[in-house]
């Protein structure tokens, strides 16, 4: 086939579709694409890290349930070094395991910014004048506008509500050590006021969101149903920004989560 053949049948091709088409077609395509590759990195992140979720919550609750003005000091201090024990044991763990989340963030971070350029080489090959080519690349720059909303609705801060969590048991414990010094070395009116200080710290941090609760206050927000995942997630989006929101729906979302999610909410808004 000689190279004036080829150039027609090329041409030809270009002429098959209307680049704008296939711009919405692929663009659409890629914002789909996009979400599923979203509640992939949550599911594996869940994956990975939910057993270590549970066995700190379990410790957290268990911490909770102790008046440590009660307990007798000798017997306060030998119960906190057997949860101190119980405790750095996951605590490593978890720290090891969020190497793994990060990358698996990253990568979905750069498989989302691929979809962009696979939009902008599909309705390229359409393009048959100047004219087309400038509006094309305006469109190009929304696209990927959109693109990266959506992607920086998860900051990595926001993915890894687990650090909250276990930075919470590592101060109730330092907290609850100190103030079994303070009684043993007779400091009472110090340890009074520093467990009560603690009381007031776990009524704030007491309430765990059910997902209905989380759902009823993106909606309060002015956040849309967008769609659901067959792995059990919601995802919501502040029309305004772009930006969206996953709620798990298979279970009770414990404090991290819940406040992450809630915090998430409010920034979205922001474009």
């Amino acid at each position: 086939m000689n190279r004036q053949k080829l150039q027609q049948l090329i041409l030809q091709k270009r002429l098959e579709k209307n680049w704008q088409t296939v711009n919405e077609e692929v663009g659409l395509e890629g914002e789909e694409k996009a979400l599923d590759y979203i509640c992939e990195h949550i599911e594996f992140k869940e994956n990975l890290l939910n057993d270590l979720y549970v066995q700190a919550y379990q410790i957290q609750h268990e911490l909770n349930n102790i008046d440590i003005m009660e307990i007798e000091v000798n017997e306060g201090i030998a119960t906190m070094n057997k949860f101190m024990d119980r405790f750095e044991p996951i605590e490593d763990e978890y720290y090891k395991k969020v190497t793994k989340v990060r990358d698996n963030f990253f990568e979905t971070g750069l498989k989302i910014r691929d979809l962009s350029e696979r939009v902008l080489r599909a309705s390229a090959f359409h393009i048959t004048n100047h004219k087309d080519s400038l509006l094309l690349t305006k469109k190009s720059i929304d696209y990927k506008r959109r693109m990266a909303n959506m992607a920086t609705s998860f900051s990595w801060d926001d993915l890894i509500e687990g650090d909250s969590i276990f930075k919470y048991i590592r101060d109730d414990l330092q907290t609850m050590f100190r103030i079994l010094n303070k009684r043993l070395t007779r400091h009472a009116n110090e340890a009074i006021k520093e467990a009560e200080k603690m009381k007031k710290e776990r009524q704030k941090y007491s309430k765990i969101f059910k997902y209905k609760d989380m759902v009823a206050y993106a909606i309060e927000q002015g956040y849309e149903f967008c769609r659901q995942e067959a792995t059990d997630h919601m995802i919501y989006k502040f029309a305004e920004t772009g930006k969206i929101v996953v709620i798990p729906t298979h279970y009770d979302l414990g404090i991290g989560l819940a406040e992450k999610i809630k915090k998430q909410i409010r920034e979205n808004k922001i474009a």
